[in-house]
């Protein structure tokens, strides 16, 4: 995209290889995420990476989820995994139970 576009074309961008990937997993980035439940484009964006990660067999999985308003949006948006301080806070992995 040229500085000062107000459009770009993915097709024109030769860096953008999301065709050729096949991840099991992918991450919605915690800038994505946060307030996700106020803001129509972050919700457009998620919903539209969901049906992509749906449509390629790939798990969606969403970071920082702070706010139950957040999980219910992104649940109702076809995220089906999240992470972040609602569900829990980091553990040390010393910690850790042994097998």
């Amino acid at each position: 995209m040229e500085e000062g576009a107000r459009c770009s074309r993915i097709a024109d961008q030769p860096r953008i290889r999301c065709l050729s990937l096949l991840p099991a997993f992918a991450k919605l980035d915690i800038s994505l995420v946060r307030g996700i439940d106020n803001d129509p484009r972050r919700q457009g964006m998620a919903a539209g990476l969901a049906f992509f990660a749906t449509k390629t067999g790939c798990s969606l999985i969403a970071e920082g989820v702070e706010r139950r308003q957040e999980a219910d949006a992104l649940l109702y948006l076809g995220v089906e995994f999240a992470q972040g301080y609602l569900f829990g806070h980091p553990e040390p992995i010393a910690g850790m139970p042994s097998n």
